[in-house]
């Protein structure tokens, strides 16, 4: 049995509030699929110590018995090939300033092999329109688009770890700048976008290697294991969220789990865009895939 929120509520007002504490109801729901079993939920929720700024949380709780593999990719939640663990629950706050907020009544929640599939409905960020760099002399740059994404793992001895990492971008001048913090530090992470902002593989990773990190390109699918024990893919590769050139940073690199890098550009529009990053474990291993309403497409 799959039950889901009654009732669509739109909501296309911007992300600040019109008065103190006001925010649209949650969407969400339950599965009951045999040993398979979890919630979910879409919500606003009032960013601490903002002053009435909003950010939506996405998030899926295990209530079964095993390991949940899924993937809600309007939510920004990839939970694959490492399951969330049962009993867990993982979290992601995307943020995009200046945006608006709408419900999308389809964003499926596809889990297990097969796979099966929730008709979910998630909150999604509506960006707003071009944003022009600013000049060296202007007093501060656009606030970066972020996303945060709380989990854990179960690790080969049974037991389990959680993990919390941030990714922001944003406009820096007439530069696209990363950041991200990471805990715990052994985890790293893939970044979407920049070789497509730079538009050559070889230059991201030389660009990273001068600001101090050592960096390799690749893809979600090339990050895999080669293990039969693992559950069939084949739905995960066609998705958006995991398409594209990963830029992934080492973890020896991390400089205990800070990344800041700029890339810089000869463009002064940018074009507000969903881009993927991926969390790794401490082998290397895709753990989640989550997404962030950044500024990182120049619009020439």
């Amino acid at each position: 049995m799959v039950a889901g929120a009654s009732a669509v509520f739109a909501w296309p007002a911007t992300a600040r509030a019109a008065e103190p504490g006001e925010r649209p109801p949650p969407v969400g729901g339950e599965v009951d699929a045999g040993a398979v079993r979890f919630s979910y939920v879409s919500e606003v929720v009032e960013k601490p110590g903002a002053h009435g700024l909003f950010a939506v949380k996405n998030e899926v709780r295990n209530t079964g018995p095993a390991g949940l593999h899924f993937s809600w990719e309007k939510a920004g939640l990839v939970h694959f090939p490492r399951p969330l663990p049962a009993g867990a629950q993982a979290n992601a706050w995307p943020s995009a300033p200046g945006a608006s907020v709408r419900v999308d009544s389809d964003a499926p929640l596809l889990f297990d092999g097969e796979p099966k599939r929730a008709e979910a409905q998630a909150y999604v960020p509506v960006p707003a329109g071009p944003v022009h760099a600013r000049r060296p002399a202007a007093p501060r740059s656009p606030a970066p688009g972020s996303t945060r994404i709380a989990s854990s793992i179960e690790l080969p001895n049974g037991g389990l770890v959680g993990f919390d990492a941030e990714v922001a971008i944003g406009v820096d001048g007439q530069s696209v700048r990363y950041s991200a913090n990471l805990s715990p530090a052994s985890f790293s992470l893939a970044l979407g976008g920049v070789v497509e902002l730079l538009g050559d593989e070889g230059l991201a990773v030389r660009v990273a290697a001068e600001q101090g990190y050592k960096a390799r390109v690749s893809s979600f699918e090339a990050m895999l294991p080669e293990d039969g024990a693992k559950p069939p893919a084949n739905w995960l590769r066609d998705l958006s969220i995991l398409s594209g050139r990963l830029l992934t940073i080492e973890p020896d690199a991390t400089r205990d789990g800070q990344i800041g890098l700029t890339f810089r550009t000869k463009f002064r529009t940018f074009q507000a865009v969903e881009r993927a990053f991926v969390v790794l474990g401490p082998t290397g291993e895709p753990v989640v895939a989550g997404i962030v309403m950044g500024l990182t497409i120049p619009r020439g």
